[in-house]
Formats: structure tokens, sequence, C-alpha cells
């Protein structure tokens, strides 16, 4: 796994829009739709990252005040960085919140 996603993964630094152009690549990354389960520490930051690097994220859970929140931009959680990943991938299409299954797995 390239150092730069693992250490988004891990919580580091959010900036790796540069590996949407990794070489090897032809024609640009494949997007995927993905849901996440869980939106606390692992799964939003898991989430923002995966949908930075141009896929479709839905991030699902149980807690319906946690999700509208996350919809209107507050973040649950601590992680440097992190609002303004999940701000860029909310307003670019690509990062979703729900508490419906059927809406998150389709």
């Amino acid at each position: 796994m390239p150092t730069k996603l693992m250490s988004c993964i891990m919580g580091g630094n959010p900036a790796i829009t540069e590996l949407n152009h990794m070489p090897g690549r032809q024609g640009g990354p494949e997007v995927k739709r993905m849901c996440v389960v869980g939106t606390g520490y692992v799964g939003l930051v898991t989430g923002a990252c995966l949908a930075d690097l141009g896929n479709d994220v839905t991030c699902l859970d149980i807690v319906p005040e946690k999700i509208e929140g996350l919809r209107q931009g507050k973040i649950p959680i601590f992680e440097p960085g992190l609002d303004l990943l999940v701000a860029r991938n909310a307003e670019q299409g690509r990062l979703h919140f729900t508490t419906s299954y059927e809406d998150a797995i389709p």
C-alpha cells in the first residue's frame, strides 16, 4: 500500500490527491461505489480518504444525530485536517452520509 494512502487511513496527512495519478495507471483511477459502516475514528477517516481518491463513498451509521451533523459539516471526532477532507468530498458529491442500509448498499 502506498505510504501516503496508509498515512491517510491511519489519520495522517489528508493531502493525497497525487495518488489519483499513480504511475502505471492508464486513464486515471477506476471509480468504485463503496459503503463504510460506522462514522467514528476508523470509518469516517477511511470513508473520507477513499472519497478523496475519487471513489463514491457512503458512510452508514445508526445514530441519526451523528449523520445529520455530518451532513451539516459537523465532525464528531478530532482528527487534524479531517474537516477539510470531509467538506471537500461532500461538496464534490463523492462522500455521502445515511442511516439507511437500503440507501448505502443498493
